[in-house]
């Protein structure tokens, strides 16, 4: 005799489905206006620009021409300072030091192992630029004081004008470390630092906080 069988078969409802949709209203900032202001001194002058509703000051940029400006007040014509300049570009020394690995780590300078046991043994390196605008490891100091110290033997061995020469020093959020570099020159070659400035962002973002350059004529760079 055949037997009975249930089944049960889903039923689905015919449920519409919706898209959801968002929109937004975002506000851009666009320049609408360059604000300039310039001077024959070595201090920094912003000018003082005039806003309307809705707008605000945007990034502040500030070019030094410094070197250039000392030699054309002793009454050097226009072509007389461009050959200056070119003949002082391969004099150009431009020597640093960094606190922390980390940051050339970020930028693929260095390994990962390298800078976590440079950081833990205290090693500073300390780089230069060579003739092809290249940034070349030299050597490593252990701690900060060698590496100030360093920079400042370099200046002893390489600057032209030891005494009187034009010296500038640039940091990354470390201006004690600036003062004291400039009090080293100061007490071993009798060196004046004409300006000490703080690094720009771009530069502050490959090399870190307590980043401290060194820049002067030299016989080579």
């Amino acid at each position: 005799m055949p037997g009975t069988e249930d089944v049960e078969k889903p039923v689905y409802r015919k449920e519409p489905v919706y898209a959801t949709k968002y929109y937004y209203e975002i506000d851009k900032w666009t320049v609408v206006d360059t604000a300039k202001s310039s001077g024959n001194d070595q201090n920094p002058s912003w000018p003082e620009p005039k806003l309307k509703d809705g707008q605000r000051t945007g990034a502040e940029e500030e070019h030094y021409f410094v070197t250039a400006t000392y030699e054309k007040k002793k009454g050097k014509t226009l072509e007389e300072l461009a050959d200056y300049v070119r003949e002082t570009l391969p004099h150009q020394c431009h020597w640093f030091t960094v606190d922390d690995l980390v940051y050339l780590k970020r930028g693929g300078r260095i390994s990962a192992a390298t800078a976590f046991v440079g950081n833990t043994l205290g090693f500073k390196p300390v780089l230069h630029m060579d003739d092809a605008g290249h940034l070349i490891n030299m050597f490593k100091v252990r701690g900060r004081k060698a590496s100030l110290n360093a920079l400042a033997d370099k200046y002893g061995e390489l600057a032209l004008d030891k005494a009187g020469g034009t010296v500038f020093i640039s940091h990354g959020d470390c201006r004690a470390d600036a003062d004291t570099l400039a009090a080293i020159l100061k007490e071993r070659y009798g060196a004046s630092v004409k300006e000490i400035v703080v690094v720009g962002p771009v530069i502050g973002a490959h090399s870190g906080p307590g980043t401290l350059a060194l820049f002067f004529l030299g016989e080579h760079r």
